[in-house]
């Protein structure tokens, strides 16, 4: 993975859109997810960034994988079409990621 180039004002270009949404979930269901994702995670592949899969949160707490499945399908189908992708996107992993400081996994 390269650096990114940085523009004439000192802002990394991406190479793709990038998109901030805010509200995306009702601040319960994140306060919900943000617990389970605490309580379950485990180190991942990187240093100072932890996991929890769909199945942890499946196991950990079943109430919440409907809400947890409908949010995954709602980040999909907006990921599809802010890159004009529809029905060409896959969703490769499920999961709540956590970085901590200095954590990082780079340019996806």
């Amino acid at each position: 993975c390269s650096p990114l180039p940085l523009s004439q004002r000192g802002r990394m270009e991406w190479p793709t859109p990038r998109v901030v949404r805010t509200l995306f979930l009702d601040p319960a269901t994140c306060e919900a997810l943000c617990f389970v994702q605490r309580c379950c995670s485990v180190a991942a592949d990187r240093a100072n960034v932890t996991s929890c899969t769909l199945a942890d949160v499946a196991h950990a707490c079943p109430m919440l994988l409907p809400e947890f499945v409908s949010a995954r399908e709602r980040i999909h189908e907006e990921a599809e079409r802010v890159l004009l992708k529809e029905l060409e996107l896959y969703v490769e992993f499920s999961g709540l990621l956590c970085w901590g400081k200095r954590g990082a996994i780079g340019w996806h």
